[in-house]
């Protein structure tokens, strides 16, 4: 998706300057506690250069530039402190804004607009703390990943600032965030795939080969985007051009990589997912998971986890060529969703195949995520059912014998999900005065009763069994017919 039409580039520029370009906090709060790198598991400082001029978002490149997005400079970037006279200010202090230089234009850029990319100088950043260093730009990352590749990256750490609340995320270059299990979220409802309308937003990426340096790779574009679609990738041009301004303004430029240089790993394709979710046998609360082989790729382990409730309930690890089975035992009366996930040397298998959304309102507004897509998961539905409601009554005579049948019918329990096993509690009141009980079990929401003179009246109470086979608490109300 891009906007080609100036009319909407100057629609979101308002925006920003009005403050309307929201941020939706989708991740963690830097002021609630430290920012931790996903995969060193140590404080990152790299948030705090992300920084607020009016109602869009920059980051701090070097001790004396910033970097953010021409429909946002410099109209509400260029101007003077205090706080909310257009100055830059992030966690480091707040200075005022010099003149802001737009990239050249590249392929693909808008042809009336150039590209959406600006640096400008801070006029006052004595005022602001200084780092001993600062992270290096990234430049080219984007022809680097692949559906195939995308997980085996690293991590991207996204951060807006434009108008409260904050938002931060660790994405992967998959777009999912980082720990997601499709285990743990049946709907994908809570997947954060964009940081809405944050315009110059920083993405920087955590590389697992260079993972204590995290390099800035690109900004958040225009728009209501999730990630990584949504980033205006550095280019080798665009970090030519950085490094060629702030040096001919007499300031020393940042470090410079090619993404080659900050990620030094495979770029080999990850384990591909399986054709087929596993199946899953068993009774009671001991169940076992098994499944094919992938029909392509090489297999070293597979990742199987299993969540319940909204939390990750188990995970483990089997080593391929060992069955394809897993036990799960141990089970409570609860929904699972049980997942295989097959991994190779390059790393494992998408955690999801495909993600439905649509827009909320305006493209730059809110992306609702409606569903997750994946071969790879299956549910086990554990729960005790739900009470069987009415009972349908039809009564059939037989002018041979003289005899009714009669036949109740009921619609199968909202859980389990798949058809129960059923309990009938069954009373016959006879005419003659006799009255007889019994209980039987049936695999069909019906019941016959056989043979009955006129005037029998026919009681039955039914309640279904667990897919554990074990007998639910909520028994239908007791239902009456009288054959006649």
């Amino acid at each position: 998706m891009k906007f080609q039409s100036r009319v909407l580039a100057a629609m979101l520029a308002s925006l920003c300057v009005s403050g309307a370009a929201l941020a939706t906090n989708i991740g963690i709060s830097p002021t609630a506690g430290p920012v931790i790198n996903p995969l060193t598991g140590q404080e990152t400082q790299v948030w705090k250069l992300v920084g607020r001029s009016s109602g869009c978002t920059a980051i701090q490149i070097t001790r004396e530039w910033i970097m953010g997005v021409k429909h946002c400079a410099p109209s509400n970037m260029v101007g003077t402190t205090p706080v909310g006279d257009h100055g830059f200010y992030n966690a480091l202090g707040h200075s005022a804004v010099g003149t802001c230089y737009q990239a050249p234009f590249q392929a693909n850029d808008d042809p009336q607009d150039g590209r959406d990319l600006v640096i400008c100088r801070l006029n006052t950043p004595s005022a602001m703390t200084s780092l001993a260093s600062y992270p290096p730009l990234v430049a080219d990352t984007r022809p680097v990943f692949t559906n195939s590749n995308a997980n085996a990256l690293g991590q991207l750490l996204v951060y807006g600032r434009a108008t409260p609340p904050d938002a931060l995320t660790f994405v992967g270059f998959d777009g999912i965030p980082h720990g997601f299990d499709p285990a743990v979220d049946l709907t994908g409802s809570t997947i954060p795939f964009a940081i809405n309308s944050d315009s110059g937003g920083a993405v920087y990426w955590i590389s697992p080969t260079s993972p204590a340096t995290p390099g800035l790779t690109g900004v958040l574009k225009t728009g209501g985007y999730f990630i990584p679609q949504g980033t205006l990738f550095l280019t080798a041009i665009d970090t030519a051009w950085v490094v060629t301004t702030i040096t001919n303004n007499g300031d020393p430029a940042p470090t410079v990589l090619t993404a080659g240089q900050h990620y030094t790993g495979t770029t080999g394709n990850t384990a591909s997912q399986l054709q087929a979710p596993p199946t899953l046998q068993g009774s009671g609360y001991n169940w076992t998971a098994s499944w094919n082989t992938p029909s392509s790729g090489s297999v070293s382990s597979y990742n199987v986890s299993a969540g319940k409730n909204g939390t990750l309930d188990r995970f483990f690890s089997v080593s391929a060529g060992t069955g394809n089975t897993a036990s799960l035992t141990g089970l409570t009366p609860d929904l699972y969703r049980v997942c295989v996930r097959p991994v190779n040397a390059a790393g494992p298998a998408p955690a999801v195949a495909n993600v439905s959304f649509v827009p909320q309102g305006q493209p730059w507004q809110t992306w609702a995520v409606t569903g997750i897509t994946t071969t790879n998961c299956t549910n086990l539905d554990m729960r005790a059912p739900s009470a069987v409601g009415t009972l349908n009554f039809s009564s059939a005579y037989t002018a041979a014998t003289g005899l009714y049948k009669i036949t109740a019918t009921w619609a199968p329990p909202s859980v389990p999900e798949i058809t129960p096993k059923y309990r009938v509690a069954q009373t016959l009141t006879y005419a003659s005065g006799p009255v007889r009980t019994s209980t039987t079990t049936t695999t069909s929401p019906s019941h016959n009763a056989t043979n009955l003179p006129a005037g029998t009246k026919v009681c039955l109470t039914i309640t279904a069994y667990s897919r554990a086979d074990v007998l639910g608490t909520n028994p239908s109300s007791t239902q009456c017919f009288t054959a006649n």
